[in-house]
């Protein structure tokens, strides 16, 4: 049963499973998710596994940079930073890769390396791999297939949020970066998948783990991910006029101003809140304003000129 998501943050059902729904190719306002930034402790190690292991090229853009090494996966990339601590997302990265008998013999001569590590490598079937790096971010990698919108990129990042909260996440980011969600139930538990680039999602799902949302948002590590978005002004004066615009970072781009942003052709935040009270009854109650999840957002504009360059495969 496919689950369409509404402008409204509610839930629509198409019984329909032969044929693609009329907007499923459809995209909102976020057009492309760019990279996903973790801070490790060793960055040699973290080449070994990304470069040795996950067979991905580096930028040369960045070759030589003291902190920062920016790893290429199709379109896409991993901005891998030095840091004093490992960050991990709260649940596996989905990645699509190709050729997995060569991924496999990656894995396999690269163990060694990463002996007193947390990496492990589990093939589940001939399409997919489950892979945890040294410090212990997972991530499963599934191979290219006929539905694929590529073969090379990250397909999917998830989210644990509290009961009761998905829907209101989605409707903020239909609201605030009209964006596209799409709506799932799946065993009592709400879905919100925010359409990041054709074939890319940020997926929020309620996990019982997290009794509020004060729990879900105290697992966050200081990651961040970065989009590219259509409608920049709109975004940046909605996120700026909620008192959203995070300038409290280490990032030299520092945007108090659209003018400011437009400038950087980019601006950040990190909380997402409630637009509305919670419904009556509800496993979390929470009221407008509140804070329902957060995460680093590195919001960009098309113009940037970092947009859709060419990259080493």
């Amino acid at each position: 049963m496919a689950v369409l998501g509404e402008p409204n943050g509610t839930l629509q059902v198409d019984d329909n499973q032969t044929q693609p729904s009329e907007r499923s190719q459809d995209l909102g306002n976020i057009v492309h998710l760019e990279h996903l930034n973790l801070e490790v402790p060793d960055r040699a190690l973290a080449d070994m596994f990304y470069a040795d292991a996950l067979g991905l090229a580096s930028d040369p853009a960045m070759h030589g940079h003291p902190r920062v090494t920016w790893y290429n996966i199709g379109r896409q990339q991993f901005h891998v930073a030095k840091g004093n601590k490992a960050q991990r997302t709260p649940l596996p990265v989905t990645l699509v890769l190709p050729e997995h008998s060569c991924l496999l013999k990656r894995l396999h001569d690269a163990a060694t390396k990463f002996k007193g590590t947390q990496f492990a490598y589990d093939q589940k079937d001939s399409h997919q791999v489950t892979v945890t790096d040294p410090w212990g971010q997972l991530y499963i990698i599934v191979a290219p297939s006929d539905e694929s919108c590529f073969d090379c990129g990250i397909n999917d990042i998830p989210l644990p949020c509290a009961p009761g909260t998905a829907a209101a996440i989605g409707a903020f980011y239909e609201q605030v970066y009209k964006a596209r969600v799409v709506y799932k139930s799946q065993e009592g538990a709400e879905h919100a998948s925010i359409l990041s680039g054709p074939g890319t999602t940020v997926t929020f799902l309620e996990s019982s783990k997290y009794r509020d949302a004060a729990t879900a948002i105290g697992a966050f590590e200081g990651w961040h991910i970065a989009f590219y978005l259509a409608d920049f002004s709109s975004v940046f004066n909605a996120v700026n006029s909620a008192g959203l615009n995070l300038l409290q970072h280490k990032y030299s781009d520092k945007a108090p101003t659209l003018q400011e942003a437009l400038k950087c052709s980019q601006f950040r935040m990190s909380s997402i809140i409630a637009l509305t009270d919670s419904p009556a009854g509800g496993p979390t109650q929470f009221k407008t304003g509140e804070t329902l999840y957060s995460f680093g957002h590195e919001l960009r504009s098309m113009y940037h000129p970092r947009y859709l360059r060419s990259l080493m495969p």
